[in-house]
């Protein structure tokens, strides 16, 4: 690193001040200047050298918002002050490694839309990089299932690489796990009767619903960038065993398969990062917790046309007993509902992989 000499340093009417020497760093005194020299930066390593924070690595991915990770380096008031200056996502993804992993750790909620628009963000997506692309961070889009608009929603970025290497197929491809802010849709039923008979993959939603959305989705964003994967999915129960929610209640999930999936329903896993209600056949590959639901857990609670405060509930995979099908409450609580429940309440919230 350069030494600025005392020689070179002035105040704001030009006179020469006397000083100890400082450091290219120290001696950037205008808060704009010093977040372009940071986002200029593409070696992390310089950028820690500079700041003087030897324990940032392992810190940063730790922290949750710009404040605490500032807090965390011990840096000085007066880089704090630099960084106040600059777009905190834009200092972020400079300065983090172009990774899924890195990149899943913060949530950040920009609008990607135009981003999506010119192809940057596929882009970004299939080099691995996954620059500029943070959770909580959306596309708008509007969807159209069965002919007719459902309106505008915001499609969150959930997670990153969510499913790769995962599946009897393997999923080797760049991906961003994608969820509707919102309920798309109220009074959608799971199945005609409330039998859970032939587990998630018999059910009225997964047959005959799905693949109305799978074609909205495809319409929406377009067929070759909805990411066809291999999901295990329940397709029997025990009328008789005992429930995942216990006190008494019977029928569980008892087999599974594995099936092409381009949209579906999220997994108890995915909302809470556990099972509730279902048992280990309703669970499959999709073991953890989406990450913009582990990081920020009121994202779980979707509202209804982009109204945050019409919360509803909506339909999960997992068979609760012999007539019921999870779902997660629009209070945020892990529910169950009857198979054929049909209200103005709840309804439908799926998710799809984009490439």
């Amino acid at each position: 690193m350069a030494i600025i000499t005392d020689s070179t340093i002035k105040d704001e009417n030009g006179v020469q001040q006397t000083a100890h020497p400082r450091t290219e760093t120290e001696a950037i005194t205008d808060a704009t200047t010093l977040s372009k020299a940071i986002l200029k930066s593409s070696d992390a390593t310089t950028i820690l050298t500079k700041l003087g924070a030897t324990s940032y690595a392992q810190t940063l991915l730790k922290q949750a918002t710009a404040g605490d990770f500032q807090s965390a380096l011990g840096i000085s008031a007066f880089v704090k002050s630099a960084l106040a200056g600059a777009d905190a996502g834009e200092v972020l993804n400079d300065i983090l490694p172009k990774t899924a992993s890195a990149h899943a750790n913060f949530v950040r909620g920009k609008d990607l839309t135009t981003y999506y628009n010119n192809g940057g963000l596929v882009k970004a997506i299939s080099a691995g990089t996954f620059d500029d692309i943070f959770l909580g961070d959306y596309i708008t889009k509007e969807l159209t299932v069965d002919g007719a608009s459902i309106g505008t929603e915001k499609w969150l970025i959930g997670d990153l690489n969510y499913e790769m290497y995962a599946g009897d197929g393997m999923c080797a491809t760049n991906h961003a796990l994608i969820v509707p802010q919102d309920v798309l849709n109220v009074n959608t039923r799971m199945c005609a009767t409330n039998d859970t008979t032939g587990g998630y993959v018999a059910s009225e939603m997964w047959t005959t619903t799905i693949p109305k959305y799978v074609t909205a989705i495809q319409n929406a964003f377009g067929s070759g960038h909805v990411l066809k994967h291999r999901e295990l999915l329940s397709n029997a129960i025990s009328a008789s065993a005992p429930a995942g929610g216990g006190a008494g209640w019977v029928g569980s999930s008892s087999g599974w398969a594995w099936y092409d999936v381009y949209v579906n329903l999220m997994n108890e896993n995915m909302v809470y990062g556990s099972r509730v209600f279902g048992s280990a056949f309703d669970t499959g590959e999709r073991t953890q917790q989406i990450a913009l639901f582990r990081h920020n857990p009121s994202a779980r609670i979707a509202g209804y046309r982009n109204n945050r405060t019409d919360r509803k509930w909506y339909w999960l995979t997992a068979v609760a007993s012999a007539s019921r099908f999870a779902v997660c409450g629009n209070n945020g609580d892990a529910n169950c509902t009857d198979a054929s429940s049909s209200d103005a309440w709840g309804g439908i919230r799926p998710f799809f992989l984009l490439y």
